[in-house]
């Protein structure tokens, strides 16, 4: 049997998926209502703040990496996470 490998989605395209979920429970908190469109709308409307907050992050993540990474192993270590 033959099977091919479905390459897995960027890391940009599961952020995305987490900020429309994100959006869609943030309305249904508060308005008590699902969004009147749907995801695709969400995406090409909002496509160069996603991609900038996106780009904010990775860059963060970039510059705090070794300050991050000392912290998750301090909390390993004290049993906190």
């Amino acid at each position: 049997m033959n099977m091919t490998r479905t390459p897995l989605p960027s890391q940009f395209r599961v952020w995305l998926v987490e900020k429309w979920m994100e959006h869609k429970d943030e309305l249904m908190l508060w308005e008590h209502r699902h969004p009147e469109y749907d995801d695709k709308y969400y995406f090409n409307k909002h496509k160069w703040m996603l991609r900038r907050m996106f780009q904010q992050q990775e860059q963060f993540i970039r510059e705090n990496h070794r300050k991050i990474q000392k912290e998750v192993k301090r909390g390993l270590k004290k049993g906190n996470l």
